[in-house]
């Protein structure tokens, strides 16, 4: 009897994990273009463009992801970056850096608006140094299960070589 019992906890188990492997695997699809791929989950809206400067949009209802291309036109990634956070510090939106880390051709650098201590917004950009352009990724978010989701898909980001 133990046994038995011991077997069908042990079957239980491992159904539960694979169903829970399976749905988190099921809830994000792939966007790929010749040279990016991006995980989004699935009940996103997506907008392709035919735009060489923004590829490729996916929203929800409160929650978005873009994508831009700028040629490099004789700049670094460094001055970029700096060119980047600079222009966004500037709005009136009030984002004060968290992060900024610039190794092996790739910038990640994240941003909060804050409010009394609370998070109201956030946002993580990814900026390749690819060829002759910069592939620019950026995501928002509100909640930490936004936040999670945003984490996901920044990292779901493969260029081509």
């Amino acid at each position: 009897m133990k046994k038995s019992f011991l077997f069908l906890t042990i079957m239980v188990m491992f159904f539960v994990s694979s169903c829970e492997r399976t749905s988190q695997e099921g809830a994000y699809i792939k966007y790929e273009s010749d040279t990016l791929s991006i995980e989004y989950p699935r009940t996103w809206e997506t907008e392709l463009y035919s735009y060489t400067f923004r590829p490729f949009v996916a929203a929800s209802n409160d929650q978005i992801i873009t994508t831009g291309v700028r040629k490099k036109q004789d700049v670094t990634l460094d001055s970029f970056v700096v060119e980047r956070i600079n222009s966004f510090e500037s709005t009136q939106w009030g984002f004060r850096l968290l992060e900024k880390e610039i190794k092996d051709g790739k910038a990640v650098i994240k941003y909060v608006n804050e409010a009394d201590g609370q998070v109201k917004l956030g946002t993580i950009m990814h900026i390749y140094d690819y060829g002759d352009s910069f592939y620019g990724i950026d995501c928002i978010y509100e909640t930490e299960q936004q936040k999670d989701t945003a984490e996901y898909i920044m990292n779901s980001i493969k260029l081509k070589r």
